[in-house]
């Protein structure tokens, strides 16, 4: 894969440059200071992949994203600092049509840590199942009539979102489409890292009608919220005194990659006797969520949907869900939607 690196770093530059001309099936076919820089490199050479920083002069990340999703529109990943700022733009840019982000060392001795090396790695090397076609646009035309699930009287009904790569728009084209008398809660995670789950909640609260929170431990769910799983920190939901708590200080498990994980809270839903899941698998790379899907059938009084390829920007989430046999529906993210609509007037 040909990939160009675009950083206003010097040294973030030649960092990124050996990091990735060390690694099978990558080659960086050209650096650039700036965004103005970049798009002069697109119009000449072929690329594959972008690493994309957001604070440049001439031309910076957000504007930069613009221009390449007009004309060059291929995979991006986001570089982006510690700051509140920094992760305020990294949303927008993942708006925008950026596939992902990881974040620049804060000290110089973590330019040395496997981890976020191997992270980087990762994120370029999955990027050629991305389809570029749908970074423009996340809404799909309904293929066909939706009837909601029936809804048990006796059990309490809760909405559960797994995602990833592509996942911010998904979620915000969802989110903001759902009225504030919306009866469920909503629990969701989403692969991002610190510090982006709790500026990305505050987002989608203020531009949606039902509340968007990150999810605090030892916290009742409340209907007509939404609780985003925290970065670092894996979301599992337990019964106590007859409502459904969040619990955030559950340890990792051995050689265990996402956290938070979509598998773990899908599996804890499936342990809870009285409650009936809808669970909705979506865009992302990887297979996250298979095993917990399993649980939710296996054990739970739950319906499994998973994004179909017409609208799913990575179909390795859905598409595992699918093959492994867990799917009761695949849909299109406007039917989703749609179907949440139909829940909250047949309730």
């Amino acid at each position: 894969m040909n990939v160009l690196i675009v950083d206003d770093s010097a040294f973030m530059r030649k960092w990124l440059r050996e990091l990735i001309e060390n690694q099978k099936g990558l080659r960086v076919v050209g650096v650039a200071r700036n965004g103005k820089v970049a798009l002069e490199l697109l119009d000449r050479i072929h690329v594959d992949v972008m690493t994309l920083d957001i604070e440049m002069p001439v031309m910076d990340g957000l504007e930069t994203l613009i221009q390449v999703m007009r004309s060059h529109p291929l995979p991006v990943i986001m570089v982006s600092s510690h700051t509140d700022k920094g992760a305020k733009k990294t949303l927008q840019a993942m708006e925008y049509g950026a596939i992902d982000v990881v974040l620049k060392p804060s000290h110089p001795k973590d330019y040395q840590k496997g981890e976020l090396e191997q992270q980087l790695i990762t994120k370029l090397q999955e990027a050629s199942n991305v389809d570029v076609r749908k970074l423009r646009a996340i809404r799909q035309r309904m293929t066909r009539q939706l009837s909601p699930p029936p809804l048990h009287a006796l059990k309490k009904t809760i909405v559960a979102i797994g995602t990833s790569t592509g996942g911010p728009r998904a979620l915000q084209a969802i989110l903001t489409r759902l009225p504030n008398t919306f009866p469920f809660p909503i629990v969701i995670v989403q692969h991002m890292p610190a510090p982006f789950t709790k500026t990305f909640a505050d987002r989608l609260d203020g531009i949606s009608s039902i509340g968007v929170q990150e999810a605090v431990h030892d916290k009742k769910l409340e209907p007509g919220y939404a609780y985003i799983a925290k970065a670092g920190a894996h979301l599992t939901i337990e019964e106590k005194g007859g409502g459904l708590y969040m619990c955030c200080d559950a340890p990792p498990d051995p050689g265990e990659y996402h956290r938070p994980s979509v598998n773990r809270l899908f599996t804890s839903l499936s342990q809870i006797t009285n409650v009936q899941v809808m669970a909705f698998v979506l865009t992302g790379m990887g297979s996250d969520g298979k095993d917990g899907a399993k649980s939710l059938k296996e054990n739970g009084d739950a319906t499994v949907i998973a994004e179909s390829k017409t609208s799913a920007v990575v179909n390795g989430m859905p598409g595992a869900i699918i093959e492994a046999g867990y799917a009761d529906g695949v849909w299109s993210l406007e039917e989703i939607i749609e179907q949440l609509a139909q829940m909250t007037e047949s309730e």
